[in-house]
């Protein structure tokens, strides 16, 4: 069964401190999950002291709508080596993130400011890590 990914609950705390608010959040008209101060999951209920639970997708769109950073995910192929020199391991595939900045445009190179995540092994991880490091050093 295909499931929604969520950011961890250290990201979620970070994102709250940057700003981040569910859009339209009303807690009388739709179901919610918030983690408490712990990290712990709680349906339905509602508490400014807590943080929201938020999908990988709306944080990754929060950056790139407010902030204007752009996360690409890259699946790199087994067998050789990504235009980076990463170690493809032969018994599968593994997963990098490319952060860009929209408003940076470099004339010289012709293309966005960027910054490149060190490949993971999982499509979530490799998302999580990218969005974390948004929040940590460009937000």
């Amino acid at each position: 069964m295909i499931s929604e990914d969520y950011v961890s609950f250290e990201t979620a705390k970070l994102l709250k401190e940057k700003g981040f608010e569910v859009p339209s959040f009303n807690p009388e008209e739709w179901s919610f999950c918030m983690y408490d101060e712990e990290g712990e999951l709680h349906w339905g209920v509602y508490s400014d002291d807590w943080c929201c639970r938020v999908s990988l997708q709306m944080a990754m769109k929060w950056l790139r709508e407010v902030h204007n950073i752009h996360i690409e995910l890259r699946v790199l192929k087994p067998y050789g080596t990504d235009g980076y020199h990463h170690s493809i391991p032969k018994d599968g595939v593994v997963y990098h993130a490319e952060i860009l900045h929209i408003d940076k445009w470099n004339e010289y190179l012709e293309e966005f400011e960027h910054v490149g995540i060190s490949t993971k092994d999982t499509n979530v991880e490799a998302c999580e890590a990218a969005i974390k490091y948004c929040l940590e050093n460009l937000v």
